[in-house]
């Protein structure tokens, strides 16, 4: 029912035409997605719950705010995708399927995170993509060197380089 998938930065601009399904092509006629099950008679039944202006330079200010920049392997935007269930139960009701799970993910994800919720009627099965920015809250470790890491058999631990390991603990500031 529901997937997570991260991209790194060079991946942006396309997942971005996916998502909106190039809002200023209707008829999408210009752009060619890998899934060929899009009907292009259905897309105009697409619609998003939550969309940043500008949702490039959202990513970049969110990714920049960080404390340290982000590796090129890192991801830089995630998408759950979450399918509607095929449930008598539902019938008539997506919408409101669709809201409480963008409520759900915007409070695990934090709103201030969020990039845009799309939901796409317009393929195989009914869908929608939640993409945001993948930050979370980690503290500063460092090295304690009064804390060796021991082996078995009372021996310091090293490294693939040999370079003796040690307990992480959290890193002071100057308070």
């Amino acid at each position: 029912m529901a997937n997570l998938q991260g991209y790194r930065g060079g991946a942006v601009g396309s997942m971005l035409n996916h998502w909106t399904r190039h809002y200023g092509d209707p008829d999408q006629e210009k752009y060619r997605y890998n899934n060929q099950r899009i009907d292009k008679s259905r897309t105009h039944l697409n619609y998003s719950l939550f969309e940043r202006a500008d949702p490039v330079g959202f990513i970049r200010t969110r990714v920049a705010e960080a404390d340290a920049a982000p590796r090129r392997t890192a991801n830089v935007v995630s998408d759950w995708v979450i399918t509607l269930p095929r449930n008598d139960r539902l019938a008539g009701r997506e919408q409101e399927f669709f809201q409480a799970a963008f409520d759900f993910i915007k409070s695990y994800v934090g709103e201030e995170n969020v990039v845009g919720f799309w939901v796409h009627r317009d393929e195989t099965s009914d869908h929608a993509h939640c993409a945001f920015v993948p930050l979370c809250e980690q503290a500063s470790t460092t090295n304690d060197k009064s804390q060796p890491l021991l082996n078995k058999d009372g021996s310091p631990k090293v490294d693939a380089k040999g370079t003796p390991m040690y307990k992480r603990v959290p890193k002071l500031d100057e308070h």
